[in-house]
């Protein structure tokens, strides 16, 4: 609960590294984004809303990479997400289960 106006980044004592443009990401992230911004969708009675954005410059750390084929894809486990719940409440990934994808025949 920061006053407006103060940085969560110095205040937590993050470090930021260039980005794209005149942006900065958190150096420590394995995964950034670069949006420009779409609309917000308001949503309940307390004035929350959903933002959406356009995707365009990601970075992802070359560590939660995994090559297949010709096909890059990131390693979740590698990765270890968290998830933000409410409150102080947070989510760490589980199980993770394959499932193949069915073969498309036009």
């Amino acid at each position: 609960p920061l006053d407006a106006g103060v940085s969560e980044v110095d205040y937590c004592g993050l470090e930021l590294t260039p980005f794209y443009q005149d942006f900065h990401r958190l150096k420590d992230a394995k995964v950034a984004f670069y949006c420009e911004y779409e609309q917000t969708i308001e949503v309940g009675n307390k004035r929350q809303g959903v933002i959406l954005a356009a995707i365009k410059r990601a970075f992802v750390d070359d560590t939660v990479i995994e090559k297949k084929n010709d096909r890059y894809y990131v390693d979740a486990k590698e990765l270890a997400p968290i998830g933000r719940l409410g409150g102080n409440d947070y989510s760490r990934l589980g199980d993770i289960i394959t499932i193949d994808r069915p073969e498309y025949k036009p």
